[in-house]
């Protein structure tokens, strides 16, 4: 009988071990979970400095900033609105057709 492991073989005490895993986990992804939130800010996109975009691409990029702030703007009153998921799409496309 290979493979299989007597009593008296220096078993571990499972209860013992398990608990320990278990923290062990409990503090893997705890820590990896504040790494995530922590370094998710720094790799976000950053809008450009006006002087950085070539002269040609500044008014798309303006317009471009100004879409994205009434966007914004629109999903934070869909938000305080507490507006239902399914409804969610359809009142911020009216909110931006409004404006």
């Amino acid at each position: 009988m290979t493979g299989l492991a007597r009593p008296d073989q220096g078993r571990h005490d499972l209860h013992h071990c398990w608990r320990f895993g278990e923290f062990n986990v409990r503090l893997i992804v705890i820590l990896m979970s504040l790494l995530a939130t922590a370094t998710s800010a720094a790799f976000a996109q950053q809008p450009l400095p006006k002087r950085e975009i070539a002269p040609e691409y500044r008014e798309a990029a303006e317009n471009r900033a100004l879409e994205k702030q009434k966007l914004a703007m629109c999903q934070a009153k869909t938000d305080s609105a507490k507006v239902l998921i399914r409804d969610r799409a359809k009142t911020i496309i009216d909110c931006l057709d409004a404006k």
